[in-house]
């Protein structure tokens, strides 16, 4: 085996689990989005990759291409002498184990949903959503009713100017590659802005059939029409309820594109989304006797964590906290009863949403604030902030200790990870549907100490159980890798998307396969190959940089 200097597995000093960015925690852009409303009930799921617990993106916390390792071991059938970035994924596979499930639930919870519903019959409720405590000054604004009456309120009150930046890209590059590679391969029906209606019923639509650039580009016309279009920055506009749900789609669709600095770029003229003009008081000619603020809690929650996705983990960190702070206080309320700009006093039902409602919203910020911490490599108190959840979620404690577990591990704590792993095992002693992810955290644990072939042993393990987990699938690939069998490996990864043709669209999976075929002969005919595969399934947005030679 090669010394750690010559690129092999590193020493028990330097060795590390595979970071955030190699996929071993979820990041909000590896996931689909989300078009349901951001304030039902998170759906549960497994802790994910990129800051939030698993292995695949939840939140890359921004998921840059590091290696995990270096090249694979020696005396094998494929001795490779250049050095490679394969990435390892968590349990993010739809149904199987109750990782898979607890991922879901963190990723609803980390990443705010796309749209929000547009009407909320009651009154009471519909206060109790777009709730929110103003600052001092903003409040003071508000409370001066007669003068909001008057434009010549905007001159003398601070006011939210935005802009796009972020262009739809034009053309559909998959589509003119294919054509001259296997001009007989149709691609796959691709919508248009012109096919759908201009709302969130029309930008739903686009999402569901992948189409997110042509998603992207209605968000910009109708942005556009409001008067904030490009080159609108800087210049008044009129907001409405939907303009907001519209940049809160638009902030996660560039999310999930990865395109952070355009989102980081499109979300400075909000400041700290505490602006007069952004609560429904100051606009009482358009809504009378309504009071509340017009940010989608998606998008505030969007606005606290794209700093981190440029490396600012500080400010996301801040941001995070206050609204840490604000949902707390706004909880407070409800408690008493009461809430701010009602007047009657909460009924017991609707107390009982109220608690519903800001208590998953408080959860959310926390697993936001966990996950940040993890990128800021705070692994202790990323910790700590994962047990209280346990606490307050005992329904997810299973999961919860197994994130705990995969957070040790990249910090290198081997003895802590393996006591949260045994919790996890003695919970899966009585519910036999914890048995996958009890196989998952053994198989990464075999991972951190370059136990390769046990590593695979164990994914094979969770396989047997959850045929359809392509995290699995794809991480035995990579043990192969680590004992210098890169035949063998393709031949998983190969197998992996005949078996489901839709993993290939995952930035993880393909990106590993192409560093496959790179190591080999051909490595351009074999990538090339998969351009059927890819013109049937990938929306319009499909990254085709990651097919090219490097």
């Amino acid at each position: 085996m090669p010394s750690p200097t010559q690129g092999g597995v590193p020493s028990p000093t330097q060795r590390r689990v595979p970071s955030p960015e190699d996929g071993m925690f979820i990041h909000p852009t590896s996931l689909p989005l989300n078009t349901e409303r951001s304030d039902a009930h998170p759906s549960i799921e497994t802790i994910p990759p990129t800051p939030t617990i698993t292995c695949t993106t939840s939140d890359p916390s921004v998921p840059s291409e590091e290696s995990f390792g270096g090249k694979p071991q020696e005396g094998g059938g494929d001795r490779v002498e250049r050095r490679y970035s394969f990435h390892f994924q968590n349990d993010t596979t739809e149904g199987g184990s109750n990782v898979n499930k607890t991922h879901k639930r963190v990723r609803s919870m980390s990443q705010p949903s796309m749209l929000h519903q547009d009407y909320v019959a009651d009154r009471t409720k519909e206060a109790i959503v777009t709730a929110w405590l103003p600052s001092p000054l903003v409040q003071d604004v508000l409370s001066n009713r007669s003068s909001l009456s008057h434009r010549s309120s905007l001159s003398h009150s601070p006011i939210t100017c935005p802009g796009l930046v972020a262009k739809s890209s034009e053309g559909d590059a998959l589509s003119e590659i294919t054509k001259v590679a296997y001009p007989h391969v149709n691609r796959k029906p691709q919508l248009c802005v012109e096919h759908v209606s201009m709302d969130g019923a029309g930008l739903r639509r686009l999402v569901s059939a992948g189409c997110l650039n042509a998603a992207l580009e209605l968000t910009a016309r109708v942005l556009s029409a409001h008067g904030q279009g490009f080159g609108s920055a800087g210049q008044p506009s009129v907001h409405t309820h939907k303009t907001m749900q519209m940049w809160s789609a638009r902030i996660s669709l560039l999310v999930h594109m990865r395109r952070y600095k355009e989102a980081e770029e499109e979300l400075v003229p909000f400041k700290e989304m505490d602006n007069p003009d952004l609560y429904y008081q100051f606009h009482n000619h358009n809504y009378p006797d309504k009071s509340g603020s017009m940010v989608p809690f998606s998008l505030r929650l969007l606005h606290a964590r794209v700093p981190s996705y440029v490396n600012n983990h500080q400010l996301t960190l801040n941001r995070l906290c206050r609204l840490q702070f604000i949902c707390g206080q706004l909880l407070s309320m409800v408690e008493a009863g009461n809430l701010l700009w009602l007047s009657d006093k909460l009924t017991p039902e609707n107390q009982d949403v109220a608690r519903t409602i800001w208590s998953d919203r408080l959860m959310k910020v926390k697993f936001a604030l966990a996950s940040c911490l993890v990128a800021m490599h705070d692994y202790e108190l990323a910790a700590d902030v994962f047990k209280a959840l346990a606490v307050q979620l005992p329904s997810l404690k299973a999961d919860i200790y197994a994130g705990i577990g995969r957070i040790y591990l990249q910090g290198s704590n081997l003895a802590k990870a393996h006591e949260y792993f045994t919790l996890v095992q003695k919970m899966a002693t009585e519910d036999q549907t914890k048995q996958s992810l009890v196989k998952s955290n053994e198989a990464l644990a075999f991972v951190f100490q370059g136990k390769w072939r046990e590593a695979a042993e164990s994914f094979q393990a969770v396989l047997d159980l959850q045929p359809d987990n392509m995290a699995a699938r794809n991480n035995r690939a990579l043990c192969h890798v680590y004992q210098d069998n890169i035949k063998e490996a393709i031949s998983v990864m190969e197998q992996l998307i005949r078996s489901s043709p839709a993993a290939l669209l995952q930035p993880t999976v393909l990106s590993n396969l192409s560093e496959l075929y790179d190591v080999r002969v051909n490595s351009q005919a074999k990538r090339l190959s998969l351009l059927p595969l890819l013109a049937e399934h990938a929306g319009d947005a499909f990254n085709i940089s990651a097919l090219c030679t490097r």
